[in-house]
């Protein structure tokens, strides 16, 4: 799936201009990988977006995590990974995915470390997604949602 990383700020500033009286919130937050690192890199970039738009003064209230556990997605049945867990189908074992620890601590604390901001933040180019930056043509079809 793609990601833009500067890309939720903007949405909340329009947003928080179109409907100033209004608190927002973002839900489904999260990206399909099978990548701890990516996934975690989403989560911390995406409530550094949520930080700018707050300092810019959108009343940001919430993110919601898409999802505890990998699941259905109608369109796409059980392939796309969103979970914080992943989920064995043939035994339904559950197995916390590296992000699962990065959440729990910024969820805990509230707020994004240096050290979190150093590793995962940014705007550079995500971590990479295996089999999928090494083949072009599959990644523009993910991308165009193919």
């Amino acid at each position: 799936y793609e990601y833009d990383p500067a890309g939720l700020s903007p949405i909340l500033k329009d947003f928080g201009t179109r409907w100033p009286d209004l608190p927002l919130l973002v839900t489904e937050g999260g990206i399909a990988t099978d990548t701890g690192a990516r996934r975690s890199a989403n989560i911390v970039r995406s409530l550094e977006q949520i930080e700018r738009a707050r300092a810019a003064g959108v009343d940001v209230r919430g993110y919601y995590h898409w999802s505890l556990y990998d699941n259905f997605e109608w369109a796409q049945g059980f392939e796309p990974h969103f979970g914080l867990y992943s989920v064995d189908r043939s035994t339904f074992d559950r197995s916390p995915t590296s992000a699962v620890d990065i959440f729990a601590r910024i969820a805990s604390s509230r707020t994004l470390t240096a050290e979190q901001r150093r590793t995962f933040g940014g705007t550079g180019p995500m971590p990479a997604e295996p089999n999928v930056e090494a083949n072009p043509a599959l990644c523009n079809a993910m991308s165009l949602g193919r």
